[in-house]
């Protein structure tokens, strides 16, 4: 009876961890690839690092921009320079970004 409990646990945690994965990968993915952008559009124009950026202001202050529509108006405000660089895509993936390192979350991303 202990043997088909431990086996049926084993493999409710295999499942999980193989339906978690691609959505983790995905994160991931688009994380780098908003690095990547900023890296590239955003760095020398802004003077600071994607994750400077973020750390800002935290997750709660994040949301309340983009739900204010007011994310572009403080992007812009952070960094002046970098107004108009980014299309509407990019903007969007900078919040996610934003919001996903924020100042509160202690996260950092790998570089």
């Amino acid at each position: 009876m202990k043997t088909i409990i431990l086996l049926s646990m084993i493999m409710s945690v295999s499942i999980y961890a193989e339906v978690s994965t691609p959505i983790d990968k995905q994160k991931s993915e688009k994380i780098k690839q908003i690095q990547k952008t900023y890296k590239n559009k955003l760095r020398k124009k802004c003077r600071y690092s994607s994750a400077y950026f973020a750390q800002q202001h935290t997750q709660n202050e994040w949301s309340h921009f983009n739900t204010q529509g007011q994310f572009k108006d403080e992007f812009e405000l952070l960094c002046p320079r970098g107004k108009n660089v980014l299309d509407n895509n990019e903007m969007k993936a900078l919040y996610f970004f934003a919001k996903e390192y924020a100042e509160d979350t202690k996260k950092y991303p790998k570089t």
